[in-house]
Formats: structure tokens, sequence, C-alpha cells
């Protein structure tokens, strides 16, 4: 057979264009494991960048947090030093308070010493036109009318003295 055409020259053309493609493809590989090496340092080094960052941001954040809490331990024992404090002196003004109380109780139980209400259910007609002080006698005790409804409690040797030491008046 006797061929028209030629095919060698082709054929080594296109032999020569698969090199040539076999050889674009080995450097692309070649490039492509470059580019992958160093995508992976360039993750590797942005992922050890962001870690110090938060390990630091970390770091302060936990400093933050400790003089926080060192800061609210030192509330907590200035609010509880505060309510001891306002407890004694609350109790303090309550001992005082008591003994004031008690001192006015006295002192009013001093100055009504003797002295007694009374309110009669029959008053005596006669005692209305008495000139002088009048004198009850309840068995062992002995009251001195003061006005309609107190009376002062007197003892016997008190009365006994009164009444010796009044005299006659001369009319």
């Amino acid at each position: 057979y006797l061929l028209i055409m030629d095919f060698s020259s082709i054929i080594t053309k296109i032999t020569f264009e698969c090199e040539v493609l076999k050889e674009t493809i080995l450097e692309n590989r070649i490039q492509k494991k470059e580019q992958k090496k160093q995508l992976k340092k360039l993750i590797y080094s942005f992922l050890r960048k962001e870690k110090k960052e938060k390990e630091s941001k970390l770091i302060k954040l936990n400093l933050k947090k400790d003089s926080l809490v060192e800061k609210l331990e030192n509330k907590v024992a200035k609010l509880v030093s505060v309510e001891c404090q306002e407890n004694i002196d609350e109790s303090i003004s309550m001992e005082k308070a008591l003994k004031s109380h008690e001192k006015e109780k006295f002192d009013i139980m001093k100055s009504y010493k003797g002295l007694y209400g009374y309110n009669w259910k029959y008053r005596r007609k006669t005692w209305d036109f008495a000139n002088k002080p009048i004198y009850l006698d309840y068995g062992n005790s002995i009251f001195k009318m003061l006005d309609e409804s107190r009376l002062k409690k007197i003892s016997n040797l008190d009365f006994v003295n009164l009444v010796s030491d009044w005299r006659p008046s001369e009319t």
C-alpha cells in the first residue's frame, strides 16, 4: 500500500507535543506540591499566630478575672466587717436604750412613789367643806387626800410626828 500522505512528521510532532504535555503535567504536579507545602506552612503559621493571640488573650482574661475575684473578696470582707460593726453598734445602742428606759422608769416610779389614783363611788359630802387636809386610815396605811382622785401614802410614824406638831388654833 502506498500512502499518499506521510504521517511520520505528524507523529513526531504529536509525540513531541505529548512529551511537552507530560513535562508540563510534571511541572504542574511539582508546582502543586510546592503550593501545597507553602499553603500548609501559611496555614500552620496563621494557626500558630492565632493560637498565641488567643492564649495571650486568655492569660489577660485570667489575670483580669483573678483581680476581679480579689476585689470581690475584699468587698465581701469589708461587707462582713461592716455588718459585724453594725451588729455591735446596734447591740450597744439597744443596751443604751434599755438603760435609758430603766432609768426613766425608775425616775417616774420615784416621782410617783406613794401616789395613788382613786375614783370614789360615794364621796363624802363633808369633805367638800374641810379647811384642813383630809387623812384616811385604811388599816395599817394612812393616806393624805391631795385632790379629787389622788391619794398619797404616809407612814404611821410620819403621821404621828405630823399630828404631834399640830397646835390648836386660838380662836
